[in-house]
């Protein structure tokens, strides 16, 4: 539960560690050690997982090679960015699959029937921390996160979450909270008016994020979540009380506020966002790309002074810029097959532990890939611990026989 609780809640504590770059600790990577210091010294046993299994050789695959493509970019060393920072962006890649083992070898610790409950009460006491903390900031106008200074490092659009200050970031909180509801739902852990809850705190925050990518996910698993069935013949049966409540509060949001995203969502608004990607990020990081496609420019490469931007907007360029093509792509693979093995789960196995962290899973990775079209959503951190919570969950849950 505390490390669910710091991902989602926690501030960025900005340190001076590099001169030339931000570099944010949270309150999950102090808890990770701690998390792994459990497992290890576990009796044997609980941490017989069978997680390679389920993300099939492609994950072992990428790591050994981002290894080599790491070390080779040490090796050669050409002084436009430091050892330090290479090593430093490489981690933090490693780190979200040690976060997901330890979420998942705690879960196995606990069984699924403490885990899976703790596991909700923590996913549901953040979405209401935040939900509470996007109200006062709308109602006040005083915008920012709860940690003041030391979180609010990044400007935003709008309202913040209690940690997290960039609109990404915030935009992909909602739209985890949202397909957390279709998960509960669609498998029967959740009532429908307690769903629609979730996914009404989701459609608010997403909208005052002005996160557009995101808006437009949560608004697709709100139609998941109208169609959701947790009956054997999955047939549609629509809540009406629950969707009118729905219906009414958009449409106050809506009324009230509409003009506060109207700006960004407008046709002419997204073409242009759209055209600076193309024109002024793709093109010229594709060619960078051309001319080093076995291995990149290696992690922290983009950090570059000659780099034509530190940021790529796409997962599989700044895969491909990272780790070169093919290792870049084994990375998305893992990803895709795992979220297909969860989506299979989800239907077939026996457990409702499983079903219900199975569609979790498959619905937070379809969403994070589907963001990062236009974002960097697999460096991002947020949106990336969030991922792997619901990753380590579904690990957790799935029973050895799966």
């Amino acid at each position: 539960m505390a490390l669910i609780l710091a991902v989602c809640l926690s501030p960025r504590i900005r340190l001076d560690l590099l001169p030339t770059e931000n570099v944010d600790i949270r309150v999950q990577d102090l808890l990770l050690p701690i998390g792994l210091a459990i497992l290890v010294l576990a009796p044997r046993g609980h941490g017989r997982l069978r997680w390679w299994a389920t993300w099939g050789p492609w994950l072992p695959a990428f790591l050994w090679l981002a290894t080599v493509v790491t070390l080779l970019h040490l090796w050669i060393n050409d002084g436009a960015v430091s050892d330090l920072l290479r090593i430093a962006y490489f981690g933090r890649t490693v780190e979200l699959f040690v976060l997901a083992g330890v979420l998942g070898g705690l879960f196995v610790r606990l069984g699924s029937a403490q885990g899976s409950p703790a596991a909700l009460r923590a996913l549901h006491l953040a979405a209401a921390a935040n939900a509470l903390w996007l109200a006062y900031q709308v109602v006040t106008g005083d915008i920012g996160t709860l940690f003041g200074e030391v979180g609010d490092s990044i400007e935003s659009y709008g309202p913040k979450l209690v940690g997290e200050p960039s609109a990404f970031g915030t935009g992909a909180f909602w739209t985890f909270i949202a397909a957390l509801s279709v998960a509960e739902r669609t498998t029967g852990v959740a009532r429908a008016r307690f769903a629609w809850a979730l996914m009404v705190a989701a459609l608010a925050g997403v909208y005052f994020s002005q996160s557009r990518i995101n808006l437009g996910l949560v608004l697709v698993l709100a139609l998941l979540l109208l169609a959701a069935n947790e009956g054997p013949r999955r047939r549609i049966r629509i809540d009406v009380g629950a969707v009118f409540f729905a219906g009414m509060t958009a449409a106050i949001v809506v009324l009230l506020f509409g003009s506060q995203i109207a700006g960004r969502a407008t046709p002419e608004a997204l073409a242009s966002g759209l055209g600076v990607r193309v024109d002024g990020i793709w093109g010229p990081l594709l060619g960078v790309l051309s001319d080093n496609l076995l291995i990149g420019v290696g992690p922290g490469g983009l950090s570059a002074p000659d780099m034509p931007r530190d940021e790529a907007h796409n997962v599989a360029l700044r895969a491909a810029l990272d780790f070169g093509v093919v290792t870049g792509a084994l990375l998305l693979v893992a990803l895709v097959v795992f979220a297909v093995a969860g989506r299979r789960a989800s239907r077939d196995s026996a457990s409702v532990e499983t079903r219900w962290t199975g569609l979790f899973a498959a619905l937070v990775i379809a969403c994070t890939l589907a963001t990062g079209m236009v974002q960097d959503a697999l460096t991002a951190v947020t949106s990336t611990h969030l991922m792997m919570i619901a990753v380590g969950l579904h690990m957790g849950a799935r029973p050895l026989q799966d």
